[in-house]
């Protein structure tokens, strides 16, 4: 049980630094919409808790620890209830915010890149 409270750890200090780092932005961008905003952070939230998901499938698939895979299955059916999914949409979910926020992501890589090429040019 020690490999799950450690990733559910991590789980919260990265969802802590994301809502720290929000904070900054929407302070910052006071024009921003708030709504978009939200959304952003609720797709940062389902991504973490995706890739927490996949890793410990994975894990459970290496190490085959006993009773682990009726406890993730347990746990994570209960997770996805309160998100309003069965297990199975929620894993179809993660596919698709996974993705939409990786994109995302990119782009405001890529729009933070044009924006130090425009400040070197000036």
């Amino acid at each position: 049980m020690g490999l799950i409270k450690l990733a559910f750890v991590i789980m919260k200090i990265i969802i802590t630094i994301l809502l720290l780092i929000g904070s900054a932005n929407v302070y910052c961008a006071a024009n921003e919409d708030i709504d978009a905003l939200l959304y952003r952070f609720s797709q940062a939230k389902i991504t973490e808790s995706c890739r927490l998901f996949n890793q410990l499938l994975k894990t459970q698939s290496t190490k085959q620890i006993d009773g682990l895979s009726e406890f993730l299955i347990d746990f994570w059916t209960a997770e996805a209830e309160k998100q309003g999914y069965t297990l199975e949409d929620f894993a179809k979910e993660c596919v698709t915010t996974t993705n939409n926020y990786t994109e995302f992501l990119q782009a405001m890589e890529s729009i933070r890149e044009r924006s130090e090429k425009n400040v070197k040019l000036q």
